[in-house]
């Protein structure tokens, strides 16, 4: 490969994109490419979002960004390739399409080592040992499961991802173990739809047992679990790994309204939504419950969005992270009467942003006093097990698990600790 080959990544969208971009990187970096910025690289990749409009358009920018630069290739993957191949290939000369991510990562080889043909490894490279290092983030993102068999109403990812599919059980404990090996500390499990994780029998409960049972790893954590896999199994495990398995779980509610849970093609309600957080709960009262919910769904009337916020609020989470229906294309909630008006989808998503600062100012309130394990992100910030971003005068080295108290809020709303 000419010295210095560089690249560039640019990662788009959710955490399996992620940790599909660190994969990538890592595959480059192994074969002895450097990592530099868009302006100095010979081949960029843009792993793409299409989750939205707006997602589309972002894409689209950062391609002709990066074109512009004039790089030797402008390698396009991921969702929006797999959708729109010939659109994406408008946006510059030197724009290549390749949808599958390993192949993106093989192509780029080659054309980095000038063998556009036959410049990709013969042997897939140890990334994981790279993603360890210093140029990633602390907690690595294990992408486990990918597709999804749901049609929700407002989702076109199914058809970008295809159909479910996970990862062999015995290759997630190998990988979590030579991550753990290389001093990773906290893995972070993600999936499009990770709950449906299903190899030959062993879904995710089995598999998190399976993890923490044979390997050394410091904690798992799951990214993100739809409700109807929240069930008395996952349970039994928190019970079972109380800190290894973090006791937080981020599970997208998108509405507190059944009429609109069944209009957005929802496989469960808001009782059956309920009864799992309770289930986690009467295992550990603790428990950090994060969700997502969807402002001005279509059809979304003003009575459905108080019923949504009052259902919120009962419920009581940690975070929710909130979002503003944004039309899509292909979708069919896209093609559906009632849709709202900007400006009261935008009024409904501050009230829920508002009523979710509360809470999670009362969820960080709650835990003064109380010990948890933190995962050193810099010298004086963390993440604890809850999922708090926290910040310390104690020095801190990058990667440890640290026992540390909570002791503070302080006034710019940020949680203080000490180590124990």
């Amino acid at each position: 490969m000419p010295s210095p080959a560089r690249f560039h990544v640019i990662n788009l969208g959710c955490k399996v994109n992620r940790a599909e971009s660190d994969t990538i990187a890592a595959t480059l970096m192994a074969a002895g490419a450097e990592s530099g910025s868009v302006d100095e690289a010979d081949v960029v990749v843009v792993n793409t979002c299409t989750v939205t409009a707006e997602a589309d358009a972002k894409t689209r920018k950062m391609v002709r960004r990066a074109s512009r630069a004039n790089p030797r290739a402008v390698i396009v993957t991921g969702c929006l390739a797999a959708l729109d191949a010939e659109g994406l290939l408008a946006l510059g000369e030197n724009v290549v399409v390749e949808p599958s991510k390993p192949a993106a990562a093989r192509l780029a080889l080659g054309i980095l080592a000038d063998e556009p043909d036959e410049g990709h490894p013969a042997s897939v490279p140890d990334t994981i040992a790279i993603r360890s290092g210093s140029a990633f983030k602390a907690r690595m993102d294990l992408k486990i499961q990918d597709g999804c068999d749901n049609r929700c109403a407002y989702c076109i990812v199914w058809k970008a991802r295809g159909a479910a599919s996970s990862t062999p059980w015995s290759e997630v404990i190998a990988q979590v173990a030579r991550a753990s090996s290389c001093g990773v500390r906290e893995v972070v499990l993600t999936g499009i739809n990770l709950g449906a994780y299903d190899d030959g029998g062993v879904r995710l409960p089995e598999l998190i047992d399976r993890v923490l049972g044979g390997t050394d790893i410091g904690r798992i954590r799951v990214s993100s679990i739809e409700p109807p896999h929240v069930d008395d199994r996952l349970a039994a495990v928190l019970a079972a790994h109380p800190e290894r398995l973090c006791a937080h779980f981020h599970i997208p509610l998108q509405s507190g309204c059944d009429r609109t849970l069944k209009a957005m093609g929802r496989t469960y309600g808001t009782e059956e939504f309920e009864r799992g957080i309770a289930t986690l709960r009467a295992v550990r009262p603790d428990v950090a419950v994060t969700t997502d919910i969807i402002a001005g769904f279509p059809g979304e009337n003003d009575e459905d969005h108080l019923e949504s916020l009052s259902f919120c609020e009962h419920v009581g989470f940690s975070r929710m992270h909130v979002f503003r229906y944004s039309r899509r294309p292909g979708t069919v909630a896209d093609a559906m009467d009632g849709q709202v008006a900007d400006e009261v989808k935008a009024e409904r998503a501050r009230q829920l942003r508002e009523l979710g600062a509360a809470m999670a100012a009362a969820d960080a309130r709650g835990r003064i006093g109380t010990d948890e394990l933190v995962l050193a992100l810099d010298m004086h910030e963390g993440m604890s097990e809850s999922y708090h971003e926290v910040r310390t005068d104690a020095v801190l080295r990058t990667g440890d698990l640290v026992r540390m108290r909570i002791v503070a809020i302080d006034g710019a709303g940020h949680v203080v600790v000490e180590p124990v």
